[in-house]
């Protein structure tokens, strides 16, 4: 998301996009909040001093990408590359493939589940990050 967010901000300065695993957005998104916010409960009132991960699980909860059809999405010119995995529900397909949709130039690639991801992916980033034209 933070690399989204990066690119739809300053689209002149990023060669290419890398999506690994997108998270829930939109209304799955808010499906989720209250799940979010109650494990950040959780996670907070064990304690723990060196614990801060309910941070992030509120900053989770309390965000999203730019909504479907926002016109910013076709700023973003360079290639992108979104990969997913089947069957991930914290990391919906559903999401990567709305991102694919509102890009002009993105590549989704789909690995049947986290295993297959790590023998597949590093060739295709390499062969990504090869192709991209920096300027």
């Amino acid at each position: 998301a933070s690399a989204l967010y990066s690119a739809l901000h300053s689209p002149e300065k990023v060669a290419g996009l890398i999506l690994i695993r997108p998270p829930t957005a939109w209304e799955e998104r808010r499906a989720r909040k209250m799940h979010l916010l109650s494990s950040a409960k959780k996670c907070q009132e064990m304690n723990e001093p060196e614990e801060k991960y309910h941070f992030v699980l509120r900053g989770t909860a309390n965000s999203d990408l730019p909504p479907l059809g926002d016109p910013s999405y076709s700023s973003i010119l360079c290639p992108v590359l979104i990969l997913a995995v089947e069957n991930d529900d914290t990391h919906p397909l559903s999401t990567a493939t709305h991102i694919q949709r509102e890009l002009r130039n993105a590549e989704l690639v789909v690995s049947a589940d986290l295993e297959a991801a790590s023998r597949e992916w590093p060739e295709i980033i390499a062969n990504f990050v090869k192709n991209v034209q920096v300027s």
